[in-house]
This record gives structure tokens, C-alpha cells and sequence, in this order.
């Protein structure tokens, strides 16, 4: 039985229930071995997943500090001012209906590789820590937040004149955001900004018709930037002050470039953009690893990385937290605008991309991957597989992987024109077409 995904524990609540919340409580506990902060978003079944994970944590003889309602950097901040290990419950970006538990290292790092697969063990096994009437855990209470807040006022940024139209997402960031703004004399407006695990004006993640909206706020209200949040607030997407989408990874390349210099270790995805180029051009390295925060992470620990970043919106600082953190990087980006956001991509290669999801059940994920490797050996072209199969041709890329978090898979594709990307598409569907038989 397998519990990770490739981010934490994320499930319909059906197949999540609280009984087996209370043992991933226990399991974490028990490999932990410390005191746990814990906090929630304010999905549907949050509340009764957190309680039912404290009860876990507590009865194998943790502390739980409790957070509430929080975003995941909040909580990620708080900890590590606390000198705890974190357990969030949440499901992010997916669905209302998806509900998940994060688990997290002291260092802020999302638990991965050994220790995940340790958890997983004392799961499995129930090898629980077992404790005495007298050894139970106890729970306090306190805001996250303002610890969150005091690590981004550190940061003393100039952001000058700016206007930003912010779409909050329903997410528990807004509360900061709106305290950092506020501190900083930030000119500002915000939509969706009541905290609501419905999401009842759109869905937990940014796509395409919500950012459209967005650009349309910031030209009317003749705005510098935009941002729009994802439901716990760990990842946001940009759009500058013609209302465009700055996609992620020219914002990563643009930072990296910005904030590094030659020599240092910059670490992405490998369905990240080919603008990445622009860095080894400038002497900075660059590692792929599998999609996720936790290969990212584990990248940037073992490369002595300063900065990672993946085309969801996700960017991590190693002198942050071991996360993603939009806020920190909002007030990095907003420090650097002297001019029109658009400007500063001027010079940048322009290529066009697409990534689409196509249904496939979990348990058939393996053979299916299989089969679409076995199918791509035959194209004309560089192939990786350090995360799925992905197909570098001279005029663009396509990369084919099953998702770690949903009954999916997914067709990322990336090229130098429409043409060629249509191209690329439908090669790349062909093959998973074939392999789904």
C-alpha cells in the first residue's frame, strides 16, 4: 500500500478517514520523535482531519501546537521559529473535494525519500510509539501568522509607487498579505478574500479563465501587478500591468538571474521551460529533478542550491524556508519593478506550451508508464526519464508522466511555434493513447 503521493497524502475524504488520519498521526509522531505544529485550511473536511492527525500525534506522546486556520507558509515559518516539526492538513491546489496531510522536517523541508518511506513503515506495521496515561501529549494554541510576518518584514524591501490587484483565492494567506501591505503603504485591491474551503468563486488552483479575469482587474484599474493565490497559499501565478500571465519559470529564470551569480546552483523540474537556458549562459548551473517540492528540495540541500522553482507557481529560497513561498517572492519581484513588469522579460526567448491531463486510474499508472517509454525509445530525438519520458527535438520538447497527486497523467509540451506545438501534441497523445490499450 502506498500512502505518498508526490506531495504528502492527498485523497477523496472518503478514502481519507479519520481513523486513518489518527495513524498517520501516530506513524509521524513515532518517527519524529518531537513536538509537532499542526495547522489547516479551511477545506470542508479539514477540521475533523486535523483534529483526528492531533489525536495521532498526541498519542504517541507529542506536543501539538496548533495553528488553526493558516496558510502552509505560515505554518512553515512558525515552526521554524518554534524548532518544530509541521503537519498540515490540507489539499492545496486540488479539487474542493481532494483533502491531504503534508508532513514536514524541522528544517521546513517537506518529508521525503528515506524518512517518508520510514513513516510509511511504521504505518504499515502500526510499530507506534506506545506511551503511558502520563505520557500523552498536550495541545496549545497560537497564530501563526505573526511570525509569518515578522520573517517578511525582515526582509526590508522598497516597493515605491506599485499598485498590485490581488486575487486572494478564498485562501488563509490574504491575512498576511493584507498586514504586509498595510506595514509597507502597499496601493492595493483584492477579490475573493473570504477564507472558504468551497471555493465558491473559483477553484483552489489559478487556471486560465481566473488569470484572464485578473489581467482584466489590473488594466482597468491600470495596475502594476497582478498575483493570484492557490488555496493554502504555497504557490501563486503573476500577470504584469498589460494584464499578461508571467509564466513561472521566466519569473524563476528572472529572479535567478537577478539574485545569483556564476557559479551558484540553481535547481527546476524537468517540465520546466527551455528559457532556463539563459542561466547556464550566465555561468549558473542548473539541476532537473522529478516534479515536486521534495525532489526539489532535496536538490537544493544536496547541490548547495540558493533558489528553486517549478512552472506551477511554486518558489523555494534556501535562506527562507524549504518551501514554497509566494509572499517572499512577491516583495523580492516588487523590489526589483523600477519600470513596467513586461520590461523585464524583453530579452527573454518567446516559446508557446500547453500541459493537459488525461484520465488514468492509479493502479494502472506503472503499465501505462511502461508502455509510453517503450513507445518513445523509437522518436528521433534527446530522451530523459528522471521523471516520466520527456522528448527534446530541435524545435520544442514533450514530456509524458503520470500524476503523483490525481488519477491522471499528464502531456506537458513546449515549442518554438504553434505549429510545432500541435505537432508535439499530438505526437505526444498518440503514444499515451497506445499505451492506454
Amino acid at each position: 500500500m502506498r500512502l505518498f503521493g508526490t506531495s504528502g497524502v492527498r485523497r477523496t475524504l472518503s478514502k481519507l478517514p479519520p481513523e486513518l488520519v489518527v495513524k498517520l498521526g501516530r506513524a509521524f509522531a513515532t518517527f519524529a520523535q518531537g513536538n509537532v505544529g499542526v495547522g489547516r485550511d479551511a477545506r470542508m473536511g479539514s477540521e475533523l482531519l486535523a483534529l483526528a492527525l492531533m489525536s495521532g500525534i498526541m498519542y504517541s506522546g507529542s506536543d501539538v501546537m496548533y495553528y488553526g486556520i493558516t496558510s502552509t507558509p505560515s505554518a512553515l515559518h512558525a515552526s521554524k521559529s518554534l524548532g518544530l516539526n509541521t503537519a498540515m492538513v490540507t489539499g492545496s491546489h486540488t479539487p474542493p473535494d481532494i483533502h491531504g496531510v503534508l508532513f514536514f522536517e524541522r528544517d521546513t523541508s517537506e518529508l521525503h525519500g528515506e524518512h517518508e518511506r520510514a513513516v510509511e513503515g511504521i504505518f504499515l506495521k502500526e510499530s507506534f510509539r506506545e506511551v503511558s496515561w502520563r505520557e500523552v501529549g498536550k495541545l496549545s494554541e497560537v497564530s501563526s501568522d505573526p511570525y509569518y510576518l515578522s520573517d517578511l518584514m525582515s526582509l526590508k524591501v522598497s516597493v515605491g509607487e506599485l499598485k498590485v490587484v490581488v486575487d486572494g483565492g478564498h485562501s488563509p494567506i490574504v491575512k498576511v498579505l493584507r498586514e504586509v501591505f498595510e506595514e509597507l503603504g502597499v496601493n492595493y485591491s483584492i477579490y475573493n478574500d473570504e477564507v472558504n474551503g468551497a471555493f465558491p468563486s473559483r477553484g483552489p488552483e489559478p487556471d486560465e479563465s481566473s488569470l484572464r479575469h485578473l489581467g482584466k482587474v489590473v488594466r482597468e484599474e491600470g495596475a502594476d501587478l497582478g498575483i493570484s493565490f492557490d488555496g493554502d497559499g504555497d504557490r501563486a501565478i503573476f500577470v504584469d500591468e498589460r494584464g499578461e500571465i508571467i509564466y513561472p519559470d521566466y519569473l524563476g529564470v528572472l529572479l535567478a538571474l537577478e539574485f545569483g551569480r556564476s557559479g551558484d546552483t540553481v535547481v527546476c523540474p524537468i517540465n520546466t521551460s527551455r528559457v532556463v537556458e539563459l542561466l547556464m549562459e550566465r555561468g549558473i548551473r542548473v539541476v532537473y529533478t522529478r516534479i515536486g517540492p521534495p525532489a526539489i528540495v532535496d536538490a537544493l540541500i544536496k547541490e548547495n542550491g540558493f533558489f528553486g522553482f517549478e512552472e506551477s507557481g511554486k518558489y523555494i529560497w534556501t535562506d527562507n524556508i524549504l518551501y514554497g513561498d509566494p509572499l517572499f517572492t512577491l516583495l523580492k519581484l516588487m523590489d526589483l519593478l523600477d519600470s513596467r513588469a513586461s520590461s523585464l522579460f524583453e530579452d527573454f526567448p518567446k516559446y508557446v506550451r500547453v500541459k493537459k491531463a488525461y484520465p488514468c486510474p492509479d493502479e494502472e499508472k506503472d503499465y501505462v508508464l511502461k508502455r509510453v517509454i517503450e513507445l518513445a525509445s523509437s522518436l528521433e530525438g534527446r530522451h530523459s526519464y528522471v521523471d516520466g519520458v520527456r522528448v527534446d527535438f530541435e524545435d520544442g520538447w514533450f514530456l509524458l508522466r503520470p500524476s503523483g497527486t490525481e488519477p491522471l497523467f499528464r502531456l506537458y509540451a513546449e515549442a518554438d511555434n504553434h505549429f510545432s506545438l500541435r505537432r508535439l501534441v499530438s505526437l505526444g497523445e498518440s503514444l499515451l493513447k497506445e499505451a492506454m490499450k
